[in-house]
């Protein structure tokens, strides 16, 4: 399957480069020296096993052709559009796309209800994700992990990176983790992370890695034009979290999907440690 190969003539990023095995942990660190980049910037090896699970399902769904209509085709939405839609065996989700500040034609599509969510949440079980909870639960001593904010995510033109953080304020509790499913061939690297008027590194997405982004990590979108046959980058980004009363807030601040259903506080506070806990492990995805 080509969709699965590493691009032909890879360009290295900023940052050390290594060979993770499903579910080790490392932090992000600059190419050619030991300084870590951020305390909640990691990386994380994922298993082949999790990337063709997660890629069979957008195909069988219609997500990776909806995504190709969206932002090669220009079809569906306009900046700042969100529609709900009916995928695969008649789930609902939910596409959209942010405001024309982000200058590029970025999109998500996200389950919009609990059925969707399971569904989602059932592949990733099978792909062997309990791995990467319980390895980050297990560096930052987490009481619990649940998986709780679930997408897809496809780009093939950004004209300007727009660096905004995923979390804040939540004790360094909360993570965005986003594992590459297609990549376009022979590109530079897709990632910026850092802050305006400071270093900005760049980061190469790689097949069987997904890169962890925690509480204050400054990130956006490179500056791409892909074109060729794959025209597009996906990706799965999912939000993993040690929910408590304290940092409830900080984890609901930038919420940016349907489901779980947005500012619903106790909701969300009754799936804490859903997907892990240290003094447990009666606690794993569905599968």
């Amino acid at each position: 399957d080509d969709s699965l190969k590493l691009p032909r003539k890879p360009v290295k990023g900023d940052f050390l480069e290594s060979t993770l095995q499903p579910g080790e942990l490392a932090p992000l660190t600059w190419a050619g020296s030991d300084e870590q980049v951020d305390e909640y910037a990691l990386r994380v090896g994922i298993s082949e096993k999790l990337t063709k699970g997660l890629l069979e399902y957008c195909d069988q769904m219609g997500i990776t052709e909806t995504f190709r209509e969206i932002v090669i085709q220009n079809k569906h939405l306009s900046p700042g559009d969100g529609k709900e839609i009916q995928l695969g065996n008649g789930e609902n989700w939910y596409m959209q796309r942010p405001k024309g500040f982000w200058k590029s034609n970025i999109a998500w599509i996200s389950p919009s209800d609990a059925s969707a969510q399971l569904d989602y949440l059932k592949v990733v079980g099978r792909g062997g994700f309990d791995q990467v909870l319980e390895s980050i639960g297990k560096r930052f001593n987490f009481d619990g992990l649940v998986a709780y904010h679930l997408t897809f995510i496809a780009v093939s033109v950004c004209e300007r990176g727009y660096i905004h953080y995923d979390f804040t304020n939540t004790g360094g509790r909360a993570f965005n983790i986003i594992i590459p499913l297609l990549l376009a061939n022979e590109t530079n690297p897709e990632l910026d992370i850092g802050e305006e008027g400071d270093d900005i590194g760049r980061y190469k997405y790689v097949l069987g890695e997904a890169i962890i982004l925690g509480d204050d990590v400054n990130h956006a979108t490179s500056v791409v034009n892909y074109t060729g046959p794959t025209g597009m980058r996906m990706a799965a980004t999912i939000y993993v979290a040690d929910i408590n009363s304290d940092n409830i807030q900080g984890i609901m601040k930038y919420y940016t999907q349907k489901y779980p259903p947005e500012g619903d506080t106790e909701f969300l506070l009754s799936l804490a440690g859903s997907h892990w806990r240290k003094d447990s492990d009666k606690y794993k995805l569905p599968r």
